[in-house]
């Protein structure tokens, strides 16, 4: 499973560290990934009273909701993902937040509708996405495709549900573009991470994919990968570029080397990025532009390949127009 977002926290890669000992631990200077990532261990070691020992701590320290949140998380990780002990972490953290609150996590909803289907309960998991897609109806992208929800594919309820929410899912992407389809893109002149010059008005004649995101968005990072291997797969067909909005001094060449980014990362000036983006500046969002520099598409939000392929196969069909 591909987790849409991490629950409660921005950390890109929670749980990486690993601990099991105590020694290995100080408790009084331990993060919370710290010490969620010691309790999976902990338990997975069959040590309970070492996990319920750390989950207490962490308790103690941070937000409850946030530990049980991050606990989730952590279950879901690795090869060995354990969806019972996920879900049992969500539901402890949904119920330590207000139940006006609890639809502001979208990302635990989809993630315990995949638990739940899993684990072979569907009843639980279409409640479960019908709250994730009520609140975030962009997650039917990954809904549709993901193997996790292989169980429910031919139930009627689940397509219905689907199909709702990307109607929805279409009408919000179309509001959320700054610059609307057959509108001109407009131009801009900004250095990359290596201080070379792009200006988009030179890409005329070939089509071009902008990305805009930022280093710390975790919806960005998710989406990095596969706009690399689209990258990578129509360097003759297509320009693709990226305006990083980090703030100034964020190490954007650091992180695009550790990515393996592929395609020139530019850095905002305060005013390119808001041209695209300043209707509604949540982040990513990716504009498809076609070789006379028109708008023809967008992408709100994090998107796997698949959605790539598909707006570009739509760019391409559009020149001429």
């Amino acid at each position: 499973m591909r987790k849409v977002i991490f629950s409660a926290l921005a950390a890109a890669a929670l749980g990486a560290a690993s601990f099991g000992a105590e020694e290995e631990l100080e408790l009084a200077t331990a993060s919370l990934d710290e010490m969620v990532a010691a309790a999976r261990g902990a338990y997975r070691a069959g040590d309970e009273e070492r996990y319920r020992e750390l989950v207490e701590a962490a308790s103690a320290k941070f937000a409850p909701a946030d530990v049980y949140f991050a606990l989730g998380d952590v279950f879901l990780e690795g090869e060995e993902p354990d969806y019972g002990m996920a879900v049992a972490a969500y539901e402890e953290a949904l119920r330590k937040v207000e139940p006006s609150e609890r639809l502001e996590y979208p990302g635990v909803f989809y993630n315990m509708a995949c638990s739940y289907a899993r684990l072979g309960d569907a009843g639980k998991s279409l409640d479960c996405l019908r709250a994730s897609l009520d609140a975030e109806p962009l997650f039917a992208r990954y809904a549709r495709n993901d193997e996790d929800l292989a169980p429910l594919q031919d139930d009627e309820a689940f397509r219905d549900l689907l199909a709702r929410a990307e109607e929805k899912a279409a009408e919000e992407e179309l509001a959320n573009m700054t610059v609307k389809p057959g509108q001109a893109a407009p131009d801009f002149t900004l250095t990359d991470i290596y201080g070379r010059e792009y200006r988009l008005a030179d890409f005329k004649g070939k089509p071009v994919v902008l990305n805009i995101w930022a280093t710390w968005c975790p919806p960005c990072q998710y989406e990095i990968p596969d706009i690399i291997a689209f990258a990578r797969d129509h360097a003759d067909d297509v320009a693709v570029l990226s305006i990083s909005v980090d703030e100034a001094g964020a190490d954007v060449a650091a992180f695009a080397e550790q990515y393996g980014i592929n395609y020139p990362v530019l850095l905002d000036d305060g005013e390119a990025a808001d041209n695209y983006i300043g209707a509604n500046p949540g982040i990513p969002q990716t504009y498809f532009v076609d070789d006379k520099g028109v708008v023809r598409g967008h992408i709100y939000g994090a998107a796997e390949r698949d959605l790539f392929e598909e707006r570009f196969e739509r760019l391409v069909s559009s020149e001429g127009e």
